[in-house]
């Protein structure tokens, strides 16, 4: 433990507890995140937690010693995350950066999600993702290389399928329902019924024949449809 007695410019000078001796926390190991101004971050008279990184100076006796903050913190922030994981935990970060293969999080130390994990579509520019705080599933880790992989895609896809079975639950043979034309086939129409699609055959579209179910049907169209059987493990 350390005590703030004097904030320079670009460092902090620490008085370490119980040792009688001086120490230095450089700009860059007060935060897990950018120091813009120091004071922001402490003042005279904090105590911190600290780890030596090294001696400082030739003379041992009277030479100061080279003290971390943001290592202490980011070691605790790796716990934490690592805990997370175990527990399939869905944490919540926002996004800093976009960079050529993915986007930049913080989640107190440096994620990184690829491109194919942020949605489960193609999504040509991640620009407008830049300060949007999104949930993610943390997919790899790795403290030793700082290396933290997390997914936004695994939440999504989660999500779905959790509310494919809440309207699966709801939905009975005979049930006259309203949705719209999601895509066309060459044997039919699939129909989204709000988050799940339902498979209107091409000779269940009309009492009068249907070559081909685009000849009388639209993607996006509104239709009403009647519940013929419902398969819930297919």
């Amino acid at each position: 433990k350390g005590e703030v007695l004097v904030i320079e410019d670009k460092q902090v000078i620490i008085g370490i507890e119980g040792a009688g001796v001086e120490g230095v926390v450089p700009a860059k190991e007060l935060s897990t995140l950018p120091v813009e101004d120091i004071n922001e971050v402490v003042k005279v008279g904090d105590v911190l937690d600290l780890v030596v990184i090294s001696t400082i100076g030739k003379d041992k006796e009277n030479g100061s010693y080279l003290l971390s903050k943001r290592r202490l913190d980011a070691k605790k922030v790796w716990e934490d995350i690592e805990r997370d994981f175990q527990d399939g935990k869905v944490i919540e970060a926002p996004v800093t950066n976009v960079v050529k293969g993915g986007l930049v999080v913080d989640v107190g130390v440096r994620g990184f999600v690829p491109a194919s994990m942020v949605e489960d579509h193609f999504v040509a520019d991640f620009s407008d993702y830049k300060g949007k705080t999104l949930s993610f599933k943390i997919i790899e880790i790795e403290p030793s290389e700082n290396r933290l992989i997390l997914s936004h895609k695994a939440v999504v896809e989660n999500e779905r399928e959790e509310k494919k079975k809440e309207i699966l639950s709801t939905i009975h043979e005979g049930d006259v329902l309203s949705g719209r034309v999601a895509r066309l086939t060459d044997f039919g129409a699939f129909v989204d019924l709000g988050g799940i699609d339902g498979l209107v055959h091409v000779s269940e579209i009309s009492h009068s024949h249907v070559a081909k179910p685009s000849d009388v049907l639209a993607v996006n169209d509104e239709v009403n449809v009647k519940v013929l059987s419902i398969n819930p493990e297919q």
